[in-house]
């Protein structure tokens, strides 16, 4: 007969603390064997997406993200970590674990709060640098969509005008976000 397919139940819990490798791999599991059965099931909307985290391994972390960033649309364009503040969120992830370890196991208590002054500052960096990063990409953002026709028809009451239909409301929205992470960036 035709080979069984495995169920939800037979896959490992994924219960447990949140940072023991084995929650993570169960957790995995869960997920993939979720995915297969959307795909196996004619999932339309968002199968190549599917596929591709399916494919998705610490070697090709970088390239899946990049390829689901061109996929699901820009709804969380500047929500989205770039590769460096991959890299951040990973440090301050293991530094975090690494704390938590230490609070467990009753560590010293100067190396605790040398180690949480070190994620706190690490933290505080992140932010700056992923405002920065979107920073970058809504002045580019905004870049090409005056290029592609967008312009400035003066100003009513200390707000721009903006004319050139779709193009002019999607560089309203981000002139408005560019000018709130400008002053969060800048402090």
């Amino acid at each position: 007969g035709r080979p069984s397919t495995p169920t939800l139940r037979a896959l490992p819990a994924a219960g447990g603390s949140r940072t023991s490798p084995a929650s993570s791999t169960a957790t995995a599991a869960v997920s993939r064997f979720i995915l297969k059965r959307l795909i196996d099931s004619a999932l339309l909307q968002k199968r190549r997406a599917a596929e591709i985290a399916l494919g998705v391994a610490d070697s090709n972390h970088l390239l899946s993200r990049q390829r689901l960033a061109g996929i699901v649309g820009n709804q969380g364009r500047y929500r989205r970590l770039d590769a460096h503040g991959c890299d951040r969120a990973r440090e301050i992830l293991r530094l975090q674990r690494r704390l938590h370890n230490m609070r467990k196991a009753r560590g010293a208590t100067t190396e605790l709060e040398h180690l949480h002054a070190q994620i706190e500052h690490l933290q505080q960096q992140h932010a700056s640098l992923s405002a920065l990063a979107t920073l970058s990409t809504l002045r580019a953002d905004i870049r090409q969509t005056l290029g592609q026709g967008a312009w400035r028809s003066g100003r009513r009451k200390g707000r721009d005008r903006l004319r050139a239909g779709r193009a002019a409301l999607r560089l309203s929205l981000h002139v408005g976000l560019c000018r709130r992470l400008r002053v969060r960036a800048c402090s």
